[in-house]
């Protein structure tokens, strides 16, 4: 990677991390939980499900309210992280596939899906969101998932960076049917 490139890297990181610490979302009020059942499909995916009783959902602990993932079985590679950046960040940050497979799921439901189900007063709704929303949404998952700020940034600021075309993808592949999460209230 040439210097101009990594300082343009560098310089996006920190206008992301500088965004993220002055919004509104504090990481402290969510607790990311539920329950996922991977199984290996190929080299590098997964078919994922997650229960009716126990779906993955991000609560926020003051009000209550939940976002639920939209769907009950999802295929994931779990972190599409570039061989370059797991190269180029595995010294200093986990840029693994593996890592923070709750986080990656959640943010790979919500990309996929355009949106998330918010739950409140045993209401459901689905919420469209863009992808800067979604990208916030990793970061507070990895967060409650145990990462460090510096992971949640280097994993936010590389969604930000390659993810425009994998949100434009599913924006026009799943344009045509909402998603729901399978079954009733969560």
């Amino acid at each position: 990677m040439s210097g101009a490139t990594t300082k343009a890297v560098a310089t996006l990181a920190l206008r992301n991390a500088k965004d993220l610490l002055s919004s509104l979302m504090h990481t402290e009020e969510w607790d990311l939980c539920g329950e996922i059942h991977p199984e290996k499909t190929g080299d590098q995916t997964w078919m994922v499900s997650t229960p009716k009783e126990n779906p993955l959902r991000l609560v926020h602990l003051p009000t209550g309210r939940m976002l639920v993932v939209p769907f009950a079985r999802m295929e994931t590679d779990f972190a599409s992280v570039p061989k370059f950046l797991q190269r180029l960040g595995g010294k200093v940050f986990h840029f693994k596939p593996t890592d923070y497979k709750l986080s990656a799921f959640f943010h790979d439901q919500v990309f996929a899906a355009g949106g998330v189900i918010v739950v409140f007063a045993r209401r459901r709704l689905f919420v469209k969101i863009s992808m800067r929303q979604a990208n916030a949404i990793l970061f507070v998952c990895m967060e409650c998932e145990g990462a460090t700020w510096g992971d949640g940034i280097a994993y936010h600021s590389a969604v930000t960076l390659f993810g425009r075309r994998a949100w434009t993808k599913c924006r026009k592949e799943n344009a045509q049917w909402p998603p729901l999460f399978e079954g009733g209230s969560a």
